[in-house]
């Protein structure tokens, strides 16, 4: 069976477009259908069949009307069943490109069954709306089509293309919009002799006429164009009866000059286009507008003015020529470029500049060129400069160097008027960089190169060689970036940690082209190395290209990075195999159910650490893959004296939460393996070691099973986000902080509590949370609870050297009610990764405010000295001084000092002019003090350890910056520790209860306060002070406990939100004791005396 649709080919033989599908092959030709071979073999072909030849049809009529004056148009489409045979059409689609496929009919199926049944009329319609294009065009012209399906017979389709009034035709329909209102601006310019006499070069005076198009009045006519400032006056003419209506074909004139720039006449010419629009009078809210045409009111293309005798112009062609270099390497290291800078215009030029940022600047010259030596670059003179560069190893990983020059100038008797060219390598008009290849330095794009080198050393400094220090060199020797750097040595049973601090550029663990890493390990020398008389090894370093999953791996060489032999280092007969420097690592797991709900949830991993070699080790870092990176320690309580010293045979304790997932479970266990890193106390030589599941002495991974029915459900899990927005805190319009924002949350399904935020950034630990963002203000970071921390960051020249800021925070917490620690380091946009957060520094940021003083700042000393308290000889507390100063530029206000140890919130400053308006100011400085009685738990740990923060906000804002004590210094934060194995245990003041009656707040440290001696033997106490008019001043409970005292400052503790302060002068106090414990009497009073003087 073929089926043929025919359309308009039957025109000629019916009134009506038919469908025909027959059994065979038509052919027709001239009008004439002549029916071939088939026909009569194929029996089921009829008389009947025949009869049914063009009888189906259909006719489609489109016809439109303008509504709502020029709105609209509605649009009435008319749909009749043409057949001469009875056929019913079914699936009938009209559409229109205006529209798409219409929605229909909206009526005329009488029946309602969805068939065009015989002689049936159906109706469609739709609105389009008038669009200005429409208007500009004076009309809408369209052609419909209708298509539908002959029932009973597959295949067979009729169709139709509108037509405006008949059925019988196929015209389009046109709908006439000429009366509709309308408006046209033609705009032509003519370049005259200017304000400086140069014809045609300086100022261009515009036309316009502005034409009503339409049939309707229009007012409110705005003629704008940006290149005249706006709006332009006018009309001068056409106005006719002076009536401010632009009536029906009404022209109007406008005029307006224009002052040519420098752009325009480097560019010969000025392009530009007006618009103009106006009101439909007696059409509230109808507006009609016109883009400008150069010459027609149905076009709108822009208005073109040549400025040919304007043209002022400079080039310059650099040209280049690889030399022998200063290696002797032909065609590598050195080439030598060659500039000429040409006058290609009409008028002299002067101040010529040449700039080439490849060779550092301005490039010095002329040498040649400048006949009559006037610094005056003439028309077509042509002047010479030359300059040498010594390329990189990325211009030689790149195989060619590709680069520019700019050349600039002033034309001379026009101020301020410039020209300038970007270099060509050929030719003074184009603009392509020039390039100069460099074959002879190719290197391969991906490679690497490793050396070995090892040196004998003494680490217990006895005379004896007992360690080699092996130095690994890992330099990129091909011409692709390289990331997931591993350096590995069986000599150190696996992995060695690294690179070396300072070696990585840019802290972006990536291995760039032409970059070398360090890395540094300890071996410890062994009887069998004594035996041997050598230690014979070789590394491997492996790494992928950027973006690539094809491996690159390199076997070090002891002296070259293109060979491939083993390090040997020779080991003499006499040295000490004692293993001065080593340390061990066991790595422990137990199964927990943290939620106490019978199912396994979590592995609680345990990581001993101890010093197994002769020598102290310190800076010990513990880093487990299965964490994201480093784990937080030791356990309290576990580094003997709480010194940072893991000393010869101590033994440190570590542990870490690990929440199991399903893939453990699927897997059937959990296998990992940690490392421990330190160096020996005061050198800079590493030592580590991985760690194994039950010996100091090997490295084996730690495997745990996981039991099938474990829970995936993460009962214990936080997550940290750190992210970073540059800052302009002075507001001076550049860039010159970050501010830091940390989201902290609880992803588990556990409270947890005692958060602590640290950032190497900031020196150690952040305050907060922010305010508000602890729900209860309870210290519980309750489950799905999130906290927010912030911190500004002042942004310094190496900042911008670097070009980013690249840097990660840690956050640790417990699981509230228990003692099992949690933690998380920071992503930069996930609570469930641990990357690295980049911060891009612009390059024209502001590292100081100019004369290298920071924007802002805030630092801390605290000392501490011993104090014999009760008098008998031996000193039982520490008195703490904090010394507070601005470190910056910018004026703090609301200081707050706080110290855990001595109670939170330390009362102060003491009083000096300095603090009387309550601004720190730049390179202010502020004291406070504070006394902390020792306890026998102090004396017997040796040291009274701790750290003070100080924090502040910039003036007048609610940025709040901070900074955590030092012991010596403003520039550091390491932690305040005092001795007192010889100090004894604080009493109280026995028999040396004593109230003293004077006071000099002075700031000298020497009755600066109402000293009540013994008071801290008795805290249930409370404290009145009136002035000698009755009026109660100040008052106390507990007063003498921790930095709880009277410095002479009204209502209570002396913070920076009360104001003023006492004046010299009598007082009178009352001492009450609120229990049975007090020196011999219920209360005391008395005089106190203020002297200021």
């Amino acid at each position: 069976m073929c089926n043929i649709t025919f359309k308009k080919v039957f025109k000629s033989f019916s009134s009506k477009k038919r469908v025909l599908t027959l059994t065979n092959f038509i052919f027709f030709v001239n009008g004439i259908t002549s029916i071939l071979a088939g026909m009569s073999n194929n029996p089921d072909y009829s008389t009947a069949h025949k009869s049914e030849t063009y009888a189906a049809g259909i006719a489609l009529v489109k016809s439109g009307t303008v509504v709502g004056g020029c709105d609209a148009i509605e649009f009435t489409y008319t749909v009749t069943n043409e057949s001469t045979l009875g056929e019913v059409l079914e699936n009938v689609v009209v559409s229109d490109p205006i529209f798409g496929d219409l929605a229909g009919p909206d009526s005329g199926d009488d029946n309602n069954n969805t068939f065009l049944d015989p002689g049936e009329t159906w109706i469609y319609v739709a609105n389009h709306n008038i669009t200005q294009t429409d208007i500009n065009n004076g009309q809408v012209v369209g052609q419909a089509n209708v298509n539908a399906d002959v029932q009973g017979q597959p295949g067979v389709t009729v169709m139709d293309l509108s037509d405006d009034d008949s059925p019988l035709e196929d015209d389009t329909t046109i709908i006439d919009l000429s009366s509709c209102p309308n408006i046209s601006v033609i705009k032509k310019g003519t370049a005259l002799d200017g304000i400086e006499g140069n014809p045609g070069c300086n100022l261009i005076l515009y036309n316009f006429t502005v034409n009503n198009e339409g049939g309707v009045p229009l007012e409110n006519v705005v003629l704008d164009d940006p290149l005249l400032g706006g709006e332009v006056d006018g009309p001068f003419m056409g106005d006719d009866n002076d009536d401010g209506i632009l009536d029906i074909d009404e022209t109007w004139l406008y005029s307006g000059p224009y002052i040519t720039t420098q752009t325009d006449k480097d560019n010969e010419q000025v392009v530009n286009q007006a618009t103009v629009i106006a009101n439909v009078q007696g059409d509230p809210g109808a507006v009609v507008s016109d883009l400008s045409d150069d010459d027609s009111p149905s076009e709108d293309d822009p208005t073109v003015i040549d400025l040919p005798s304007c043209q002022s112009n400079i080039s310059v062609i650099k040209t280049g020529a690889a030399l022998d270099g200063i290696e002797g390497n032909p065609g590598c290291n050195l080439i030598l470029y060659n500039f000429a800078v040409n006058n290609e215009g009409d008028v002299p030029l002067e101040n010529v500049v040449l700039d080439d940022p490849l060779l550092g600047g301005e490039v010095d010259g002329p040498f040649m060129g400048d006949d009559n030596d006037d610094g005056i670059l003439d028309i077509d003179e042509t002047w010479l400069y030359s300059g040498p560069y010594i390329t990189t190893q990325a211009d030689k990983d790149n195989q060619q160097v590709v680069n520019q020059a700019t050349v600039s100038a002033n034309v001379q008797g026009d101020p301020g008027a410039v020209v300038s060219d970007l270099s060509d390598d050929d030719s003074p008009f184009e603009d392509d960089p020039t390039v100069i290849d460099l074959p002879s330095c190719q290197i391969s794009p991906t490679n690497l190169g490793m050396i070995k080198e090892g040196t004998l050393v003494d680490i217990d400094q006895d005379g004896c060689i007992d360690s080699i220090l092996y130095t690994f060199t890992v330099t990129n020797t091909g011409s692709s970036d390289l990331e997931q750097i591993t350096l590995e040595d069986d000599l150190f049973g696996g992995e060695i940690p690294g690179p070396v601090e300072g070696t990585d550029d840019g802290n972006d663990g990536m291995l760039s082209a032409g970059e070398t890493w360090s890395y540094e390990a300890l071996y410890g020398i062994t009887q069998a190395d004594i035996d041997q008389g050598s230690v014979i090894n070789q590394a491997t370093v492996n790494g992928l290209p950027v973006g690539q999953d094809v491996p690159v791996s390199d076997l070090s060489d002891d002296d070259s990075l293109e060979e491939d032999e083993p390090t040997r280092t020779p080991v003499p007969d006499d040295v000490c195999p004692n293993d001065p420097a080593d340390m061990g690592m066991i790595k422990e797991a137990e199964l927990v159910d943290i939620d106490q709900d019978g199912c396994i949830d979590s592995i609680l991993y345990t990581f001993t650490v101890t010093n197994t070699g002769s020598s102290d080790l310190e800076q010990i870092t513990l880093e487990d893959d299965l964490f994201g990176g480093e784990i937080s320690g030791p356990v309290e309580g576990t580094d003997d004296g709480n010194d940072g010293i893991l000393s010869s045979g101590e033994t440190w304790t570590y542990q870490a939460l690990y929440a199991i997932t399903q893939a453990d479970i699927d897997q059937g266990s959990v296998i990992n393996q940690a490392t421990v890193n330190g160096i020996p106390v005061g050198m800079n030589l590493p030592v580590f070691d991985l760690s194994d599941d039950d010996s100091l002495i090997e490295d084996e991974p730690t495997r745990t099973p996981v039991p099938d029915d474990a829970c995936p459900d993460n009962p214990v899990d936080m997550g940290l986000i750190k992210e970073g927005t540059l800052t302009d805190i002075d507001q001076d319009g550049c860039i010159d902080s970050i501010l830091y924002t940390f989201i902290v949350t609880n992803t588990g399904e556990t409270d947890l509590g005692q958060i602590v935020l640290e950032d190497e950034l900031f020196g150690g630990e952040i305050p907060g949370p922010v305010a508000g963002t602890d729900e209860g203000d309870d210290g519980i970071l309750s489950v799905d609870e999130t906290w927010t921390y912030q911190a500004l960051y002042a942004i310094t020249q190496a900042d911008i050297d670097q070009g980013s800021v690249i840097n990660q925070a840690t956050v640790n917490g417990i699981l509230a009610g228990l003692d099992l620690p949690v933690f998380d380091l920071s992503d930069d946009d996930s609570l469930e990764e641990n990357g690295v957060t980049r911060t891009l520094v612009p390059d024209d940021a502001c590292p100081d405010d100019g004369d290298g003083t920071p924007l802002f700042g805030i630092a801390i000393i605290k000392t501490g000295v011993g104090q014999d308290v009760d008098f008998d000889g031996c000193d039982d507390s520490i008195e703490y001084n904090f010394s507070v100063t601005n470190s910056g530029s910018t004026n703090l206000e609301s200081i707050v000092l706080t110290d855990d140890m001595l109670g939170e919130e330390i009362n102060g400053p003491l009083t000096s002019e300095a603090t009387e308006d309550g601004i720190l100011q730049p390179g202010e400085e502020w004291i406070y003090t504070a006394t902390y009685n020792l306890t026998q738990e102090d004396i017997s740990g040796i040291f009274v350890e701790n750290q003070a923060t100080v924090t502040a906000n910039l003036i007048n804002t609610d940025i709040t910056i901070f900074d955590n004590s030092d012991n010596d210094s403003y520039l550091e934060n390491e932690i305040t520790s005092i001795n007192v194995s010889s100090f004894c245990e604080f009493t109280g003041g026995g028999s040396g209860f004593e109230i003293f009656n004077g006071i000099t707040p002075n700031g000298d440290g020497s009755n600066d306060f109402f000293r009540i001696q013994g008071i801290e033997n008795y805290p249930d106490n409370n404290v009145k002070i009136f002035n000698r008019w009755g009026v109660l001043v100040y008052q106390t409970d507990s007063y003498g406990q921790g930095n709880n005292l009277f410095y002479g400052i009204p209502e209570g503790r002396a913070t920076l939100q009360k104001e003023g302060k006492l004046p010299s002068g009598t007082y009178f106090y009352i001492l009450t004791f609120t229990s049975e414990d007090n020196p011999g009497e219920e209360s005391y009073s008395g005089y106190l005396y203020i002297n200021r003087n």
